[in-house]
């Protein structure tokens, strides 16, 4: 769209408007009144019919500031005054919030704080319309002691409106273009009477319109389109030029792109001092709690950075999580050192610790102010943060509240310093170029207009209701805020010889629909598939340095990533793909492996490596807990079955039946004493909702077990070891199984592991039946699709996530087969010679392992037989994984979520992922040279 109109009719029409505005009074004042960036326009236009006499330019917010000079010396009410007079009326004085219980609560003394503050630019006549509503009467209530309370000190806006309002009667008064932003502009409008002046650009706009991919793709073009035009046309200036958007959302990228837009621009406020590191920082330290300093808090204030006179976070890491039992909060701090333990992290810990106790536990401001600023110049490393001295500021700011408010405490600390850091970080460097929302170009003259994000969502956006303050009071309703947008609208379309609106068709976060306003409509073609879309071939880079690096990205050898990538691409089998050439590997096998360490192969190569062949385990870092872990709560599971069954049905008691009632006894007991006393780290309703989930999946498993009795069925092993050692120290031998390589040195692969449970049946024939369990505590729909084609599982179908290995119960009915027959090798030690009690010599014996999920009522068994052909599926698979292993094969993990490119080799049973870590950088870091005798868990 481009208008095609009188340069001077801007000027030509404040000069009509003043000639009105004096029709009765040459030498009456005037005071134009001006959009917020638009006073540069007005005055210019001025100046080309002028000079004027007694004639001012000035913003309506500026008129009323200006007018209010008149209450001097009284001050415009502060928050941080109005917080002050909200809290001491919650504390000592009868409302509806003591009556709920909440007069205390940090959010009710914020929240009512920004409601009061709402509350006291409106009229007071509109303040008593609240209504029938318990908390607009109360929030009024309030507001009105609050501005009884500070009248003396300070004036509300409210009185400003009003002595704005009669200060206008000794002057007139001209409105170019502008649009009171709530009602009570308006009231103040009203009562001003301005005449208008026309500011209008173009009178008939008819604007160009585009789509984008995504809102970060329009953001980038607009900004590329305005360097294309101040490449083609000199005289353009930033002052033609405005970006605008009604979207919210897209204010924080487009004020960050801005500054490099080809002209300096002047942009809107969008972050707060809180999101500052060192205030953020600060916020992390008071918020800390003194008396269990919780590990997790400690980390994240290290790892800011801004930390002083502190240990590293790697070193803090270390020292807390890598141990039997890492540290938490609270007693987890009571430790003795080990005599290779760096007792630097301890000490920095209690000396911390022991800062903030001297905070808190002062009991006026004052004292407060001076230990906080203390601590803060210890701990923190200020000398190069821009938010130094605001920070200082605010703390030694504390002291003035001796006398305001009640002794201090840590909630009261916290919310006054986050209330006061939520204010806005100034922008210090503006431009001309606007940048901003539809209010910002309220009467301004441009050349170029670029109206960005006019999706559906936000234009003309939704209507909020406030609880607290009624549409009788504000005067704000649905109807004012469609009226008041659409009216931005249309003067933001007349305001430019060019305007182009544009909006998204998608969001990487799924936020947007696709869809435009309803009120580009017009302009659009009738059909979608019509609609323009931008070609991304056309961006002009919005800088020489962007431009730069375009030119080093081309020019640039090959880095790590690009190697990488290409290898994942292409299928290589090399260095760059997780193929690392490794003695280790072979090493690993000459000692018993375990099924959970194979199946992890299987799963993700890559962790495998990092766990099981460099032995660096993954730190673990959970968040807090909101419930019991899967992996404490089939602990405590496999504890109490154990120890009920060591006690009621093996040693001299096996084979015989128990008394039904002694058994639920003994069983009641064991339960009470693993779930005696509550871990601190669960809330009390949390280990109580875990007891009674424990108590009545035990009291199911009972009742399975006493069927089981019923049956015939004999327990004959609990927790029984193979491959490794038992709790007493008697060592058992493992499962051996013969493979045949193409690659590694060894002739069979060891086994080890724990069964859970072996039970054994006679039946009427006099036959044996041999059951190994394995408890879970899971669901078995997960074990039912691993093993329902192969006895040990398939590869994974990683695009659908189905399928995958479970060898366990392969690999645990073969200890029980091979243990049959009395041998020094068996793995099962004893379990012949128990046979032999209940079985005829040379009797069929039939095994069978299963899973049993005993939380799980719809699928709680999954089992397989162990025979001939289970066990030669286990050599398949063993003699398989077992020359990936040696060959050095730990490609990064297949899934689907983070899939970047494939592999071509279909025989590996895994595929690639997302990450560009390899194993390479840590195998060439010395892995070799560990320790080659590797025992590790389960």
């Amino acid at each position: 769209m481009v208008c095609h109109m009188t340069v001077h009719t801007p000027a030509l029409s404040l000069q009509a408007a003043i000639a009105q505005a004096r029709a009765d009074d040459a030498s009456l004042p005037v005071t134009v009144l001006c959009g917020p960036h638009a006073r540069n326009d007005v005055v210019i236009a001025l100046a080309e019919t002028g000079p004027y006499v007694d004639v001012n330019v000035v913003t309506l917010d500026g008129y009323i500031r200006e007018a209010a000079r008149a209450l001097a010396p009284r001050s415009p009410l502060p928050r941080r005054r109005i917080m002050t007079e909200v809290t001491r009326i919650l504390l000592d004085e009868d409302s509806a919030f003591r009556g709920h219980g909440i007069h205390t609560e940090t959010a009710t003394r914020s929240s009512l704080s920004t409601i009061v503050g709402r509350l006291l630019r409106l009229q007071p006549k509109a303040r008593a319309q609240a209504g029938t509503g318990e908390l607009p009467r109360e929030a009024a209530r309030i507001a009105e002691l609050v501005e009884q309370r500070t009248r003396d000190d300070h004036y509300t806006w409210a009185e400003a409106f009003e002595v704005a309002a009669r200060a206008g009667q000794e002057r007139a008064f001209i409105s170019a273009g502008v649009i009171p932003a709530d009602p009570q502009e308006e009231a103040l409008f009203k009562a001003l009477s301005p005449v208008p002046a026309d500011v209008t650009v173009c009178a008939q706009p008819i604007p160009k319109t585009m789509t984008y991919l995504d809102p970060q793709e329009e953001i980038e073009a607009t900004l590329s389109k305005i360097a294309a035009h101040a490449l083609d046309d000199e005289t353009l200036t930033a002052s033609d030029i405005a970006v605008v958007t009604p979207s919210a959302d897209y204010l924080p990228e487009l004020v960050r792109m801005s500054q490099y837009a080809v002209f300096p621009a002047r942009v809107p406020a969008v972050n707060t001092w809180a999101q500052d590191p060192a205030v953020r920082t600060v916020l992390r330290l008071v918020s800390l709690d003194a008396h269990t300093t919780p590990r997790r808090a400690l980390s994240e204030l290290l790892e800011s950075g801004l930390m002083a006179n502190s240990p590293s976070a790697f070193s803090f890491n270390r020292f807390t999580r890598d141990r039997d039992m890492p540290i938490d909060s609270g007693g987890d701090w009571d430790i003795e050192l080990a005599d290779e333990d760096d007792a630097t992290v301890l000490q920095w810990r209690n000396e911390l610790q022991a800062g903030l106790r001297g905070v808190w536990s002062a009991r006026t401001w004052t004292d407060v102010a001076t230990r906080l600023r203390a601590l803060v110049m210890k701990y923190l490393k200020l000398d190069k943060a821009v938010s130094a001295d605001l920070i200082l500021d605010t703390v030694d700011s504390l002291a003035t509240f001796d006398g305001e408010l009640p002794a201090p405490t840590q909630a009261m600390v916290v919310e006054l310093l986050t209330d006061t850091w939520t204010s806005p970080q100034e922008v210090t460097k503006q431009g001309e170029m606007i940048v901003g929302s539809l209010e910002d170009i309220v009467g301004k003259k441009l050349r170029y207009l670029y109206i960005i994000g006019a999706s559906d969502a936000a234009l003309p956006g939704s209507f909020s209701f406030d609880p607290a303050i009624t549409e009788q009071q504000s005067g704000r309703d649905a109807t004012w805020y469609n009226e008041h947008t659409r009216t931005l609208w249309e003067a933001a379309l007349r305001s430019a010889d060019t305007v182009e609106i544009s909006f998204a068709r998608s969001a990487i976060d799924g936020s947007l629909t696709g869809e435009p306003s309803g009120w580009i409509l017009p302009y659009l073609p009738d059909e979608k598939k019509l609609y323009p879309r931008f070609d991304s071939s056309t961006l002009v880079p919005l800088t020489e340095q962007a431009l730069g690096r375009i030119t080093n990205a081309t020019m640039r050898p090959e880095t790590d990533f690009v190697k990488v990538s290409q290898a994942r691409k292409e299928g290589d089998r090399n260095e760059w793909n997780g193929f690392i050439d490794s003695t280790l590997a072979a090493k690993w096998f000459d000692q018993p492996v375990s099924a959970s360490a194979l199946e992890l192969y299987t799963e993700d190569p890559q962790l495998f490596l990092f766990r099981y062949l460099l032995r660096s385990p993954m730190l673990e870092d959970p968040a807090p807990a909101t419930q019991v872990s899967p992996l404490e709560r089939g602990t405590i599971y496999h504890r109490i079955f154990e120890d009920w069954t060591n006690e009621v049905r093996l040693g001299d008691k096996i084979g015989t039946i128990p008394d039904q009632e002694e058994a639920r006894a003994v069983l009641d007991r064991i339960v009470d004493t693993h779930l005696g006393t509550r871990d601190e780290r669960y809330s009390a309703t949390t280990w109580e909702s875990f007891t009674q989930d424990v108590r009545a999946n035990v009291a199911r498993w009972f009742d399975r077990e006493m069927a089981d009795i019923a049956d015939g069925w004999i327990a004959v092993g609990a927790e029984t070891v193979f491959g490794a050692s038992d709790d007493a120290g008697a060592s058992h031998p493992p499962v051996r199984v013969a493979i045949s390589p193409e690659h590694g040195a060894h002739s069979e692969v060891q086994l080890r592991g724990a069964i859970d449970r072996v039970d054994v049946r006679v039946d009427e024939a006099g036959g044996v039946h041999l059951r190994v369990t394995d408890y879970k505590s899971g669901k078995g729909e997960n074990f039912a699709d691993k093993l329902k084609n192969s006895p040990v599982g398939e590869p994974k179908d990683h695009e659908k996530g189905e399928g995958g290995y479970a060898i366990q119960l392969a690999i645990y009915g073969a200890a029980a087969q091979t243990s049959i027959e009395d041998s020094d090798k068996a793995p099962l030690s004893g379990l012949a010679e128990i046979l032999a009690k209940f079985a005829t010599p040379g009797a069929p014996v039939t095994v069978t392992s299963r899973y049993w999920m005993f939380r799980d009522n719809e699928n709680p068994e999954v089992s397989i037989r162990n025979d001939d052909a289970t066990t030669e599926e286990l050599r398949n698979f063993l003699q398989k994984t077992y020359t990936s292993i040696v060959q050095g094969h730990f490609p990064p993990t297949f899934a689907k979520e983070k899939y970047l490119f494939g592999f071509e080799d279909t025989t590996l049973l895994r595929g690639p992922h997302g990450t560009n870590t390899t194993a390479l950088a840590v195998a060439h870091s010395g892995a070799d040279q560990l320790d080659s005798d590797i025992q590790e868990d389960n």
